[in-house]
C-alpha cells in the first residue's frame, strides 16, 4: 500500500493542491480526475520521484517499484523493436545465455573433473533462478503485449527511431507493462492508442495484479478499469467509490449540495450580522451580541469553488442535398514505396453517421483528405453528390487558427452577416465569456482551441460534417456535449475517433481500413466488435504462433 499525507504543491503564488491525503491499496486501480491544470500530472510525477512536493509525506513499503507513463516522450534508440522491449528482461536473458554456454561446454566435453562439479552447481543455480523468473514465457509475454498495442510480427525487426511519435509512445508503454512495476502511474495512456489497442489495454489493466493510478478523460476506458476515483477540486482531494460514470453524477450532486449549504450559511451569517449591527450599542443586549460575534469568528466558512458552466449547442440544420453524399471508385494511395491502401470503393448516403476506424498509420486521415478533395489519389475518384457542402474539422484544426487574433476576432472572420450579433452568445456557449473573448488565440490551451474550432463550425451551414479526431483535448463533459450534438444532427457525418464511448453512441455504420483494405459494416460499433470476434477478423497474418 502507498500512503500520501498532507501533500501540497504551489506554482509560484498559485496553489495546485493543498493538504492532499489518500492511500492506494495493493491490487487497486484508481482514477485521478480533475479540471485541466488542477495538478493531476504533478501528483503522478511526485509519486514517480520526478518532482518534489512543497509539503507532506509519502510512504510505501521498502523496495516498491514505480512505473510512470508521461503524456509524451521521444525515444532515440537505434535498437530494433524486439531488442528494445527485451531490455526489460536483460537479467533473465543474461542468465539464460550463461546457462546455454555451460550446456555447450558439457556437450563439448572440454572440462576436467574439478570444473565439472562447479559447473554443475552453477548450472543448477541458474536453472533455479530462471524458473523463478518464468523466463520460458518471455517471448510469449513480449508477443502478447506488442500484439495488443498494435504491432505485427514484421515490425519486430524495425528500428525504434524509425517509428512515429505515437508508435514510440506505444513502445515505451510496452516496456512499462512488461516490467510489471508495483505501482503503474499512467498519464492519459489512451492518447496515442487506436480503439483496438484501447480495448486490449482495458483487459490488461483489469487483470493487472498490482496497483494502478490513471489520469484519463476516456469515459468508457475509465468505466472499464477503475473502481475508485480521486478528484482534485478547488485544491482539495475528494474520494468517490464506484464507476467513473457514477462519480460524474455524484460529483454534480455533491457540488449542488455544497451550493445549497453555502446559501444556507450565508443566510445565517446575514441574520447574525444584522442582529450584531442592530443591538451593538445596547447594553442589555451586549452578552447576546458578543455571543454572536464569537459564533461568527469560530464558524468554519464554506469556501465556494468556481462552478463550471455547461456547454450546450446544436449544429445548424443541414442544407438540402441529394441521397448520395459520396461515391468512391477504386481509390488508392501510396507514399513512395509505402502503399497506404489498395483500391477502395464505397458509397455514403444522406443521414448516415459513419466512424472510420483503423490502427495508427492505416490511412484514415489520408482517406478523409481524399474525400474532402484536399488530396489527389494515385488512382480512382471520390465524387461528391448533388449540393453536398462539407464542413471539415481536421486533426490539427487547432493549428489552423490565427495565433495573432483574439478569440472574438477569430470567429468574426468570414462570419455570415446574420450571425454577427450572436457571436458573443455563441462564444459564451463554448465557455468564452466576459474578457475571455479578448484573449489571444496564442495563449489558449489545447482544449480551448478545440472548443473555438468547434464554435467556428456552427457559423457555417453545411450538410456533411467530416471530423478527424474531434475529441482530442476535450474533457469528458465537453465530449458529451459534442456527442449529443452529433446524435441530434440531421445531416451526414463521417468521423475518425478512438474514443469508444463517443464511437459507440454516435456511429450507425463502421468503415475500417485494415491492412490496406476496407471493411464495411452496416451497424453500430458494438455490433461490429461482435462480428469481428465471431469471424476472427483480427488474426495477424504474420503471426507464427
Amino acid at each position: 500500500m502507498i500512503a500520501v499525507k498532507n501533500l501540497s504543491k504551489y506554482h509560484g503564488e498559485r496553489c495546485l493542491f493543498k493538504d492532499v491525503t489518500f492511500h492506494v491499496n495493493d491490487n487497486e486501480v484508481v482514477g485521478l480526475c480533475g479540471e485541466n491544470g488542477s495538478g493531476k500530472s504533478t501528483i503522478l510525477k511526485i509519486l514517480a520521484g520526478i518532482e518534489s512536493s512543497d509539503t507532506g509525506e509519502f510512504n510505501c513499503p521498502k523496495g516498491t517499484t514505480f512505473g510512470y507513463l508521461p503524456q509524451d516522450i521521444i525515444m532515440k534508440s537505434e535498437k530494433t523493436l524486439y531488442d528494445e522491449v527485451s531490455e526489460v528482461f536483460e537479467e533473465v536473458i543474461r542468465l539464460k545465455k550463461e546457462a546455454g554456454e555451460i550446456e555447450e561446454l558439457f556437450a563439448s566435453g572440454n572440462y576436467d573433473e574439478k570444473q565439472y562439479q562447479k559447473l554443475l552447481d552453477r548450472y543448477g543455480d541458474l536453472q533455479e533462478k530462471i524458473m523463478m523468473t518464468d523466463a520460458h514465457t518471455i517471448d510469449a509475454e513480449i508477443h502478447d503485449v506488442l500484439r495488443g498495442l498494435g504491432f505485427l510480427r514484421r515490425h519486430w525487426s524495425k528500428k525504434v527511431s524509425e517509428f512515429s511519435g505515437g508508435w514510440q509512445m506505444k513502445i515505451y508503454m510496452a516496456k512499462l507493462l512488461l516490467e510489471k512495476p508495483d505501482v503503474l502511474l499512467l498519464d492519459e495512456p489512451t492518447n496515442h492508442l487506436d480503439i483496438d489497442a484501447r480495448n486490449w489495454l482495458e483487459t490488461f489493466l483489469k487483470n493487472y495484479p498490482k496497483s494502478v493510478i490513471i489520469v484519463s478523460h476516456d469515459r468508457h476506458f475509465m468505466d472499464s478499469v477503475v473502481k475508485k476515483i480521486f478528484e482534485i477540486y478547488a485544491s482539495k482531494l475528494e474520494v468517490y467509490h464506484g464507476l467513473f460514470s457514477k462519480y460524474l453524477t455524484e460529483r454534480e450532486e455533491r457540488i449542488d449540495k455544497l451550493y445549497i449549504a453555502y446559501e444556507k450559511q450565508q443566510d445565517e451569517i446575514d441574520k447574525m450580522q444584522e442582529f450584531i449591527d442592530r443591538f451593538r450599542a445596547k447594553i442589555d443586549k451586549a452578552q447576546l451580541v458578543q455571543s454572536r460575534i464569537k459564533t461568527l469568528e469560530k464558524m468554519e466558512k464554506i469556501q465556494l469553488p468556481p462552478r463550471r458552466k455547461k456547454i450546450k449547442f446544436f449544429f445548424p440544420k443541414a442544407l438540402p442535398s441529394g441521397e448520395v453524399i459520396v461515391e468512391a471508385f477504386d481509390v488508392a494511395k501510396s507514399y513512395g514505396n509505402l502503399k497506404v491502401f489498395e483500391p477502395l470503393s464505397f458509397t455514403i448516403s444522406r443521414g448516415e453517421k459513419i466512424v472510420l476506424l483503423g490502427v495508427n498509420g492505416a490511412g484514415k486521415t489520408t482517406l478523409v483528405k481524399v474525400i474532402t478533395q484536399n488530396l489527389k489519389p494515385d488512382s480512382g475518384e471520390a465524387r461528391l453528390g448533388h449540393n453536398v457542402k462539407i464542413d471539415y474539422f481536421a486533426q490539427d484544426q487547432a493549428q489552423e487558427l490565427n495565433p495573432t487574433n483574439s478569440v472574438l476576432g477569430e470567429v468574426s472572420q468570414n462570419c455570415p452577416m446574420d450571425m454577427a450579433p450572436k457571436l458573443r452568445t455563441l462564444l459564451g456557449t463554448f465557455l468564452f465569456s466576459g474578457d475571455d473573448v479578448n484573449k489571444s488565440v496564442s495563449v489558449l490551451s489545447g482544449g480551448e482551441r478545440a472548443r473555438l474550432s468547434l464554435a467556428k463550425m456552427l457559423l457555417r451551414q453545411s450538410n456533411f460534417l467530416i471530423l478527424d479526431e474531434p475529441t482530442n483535448h476535450l474533457d469528458v463533459l465537453a465530449k458529451d456535449v459534442l456527442k449529443e450534438a452529433l446524435m441530434k444532427y440531421d445531416g451526414t457525418v463521417l468521423f475518425v475517433s478512438h474514443d469508444r464511448d463517443f464511437v459507440s453512441n454516435v456511429a450507425t455504420r463502421v468503415l475500417e481500413i485494415y491492412d490496406g483494405k476496407l471493411r464495411d459494416y452496416p451497424g453500430t460499433y458494438e455490433e461490429f466488435l461482435e462480428h469481428k470476434l465471431r469471424n476472427n477478423l483480427d488474426a495477424d497474418p504474420d503471426d507464427i504462433r
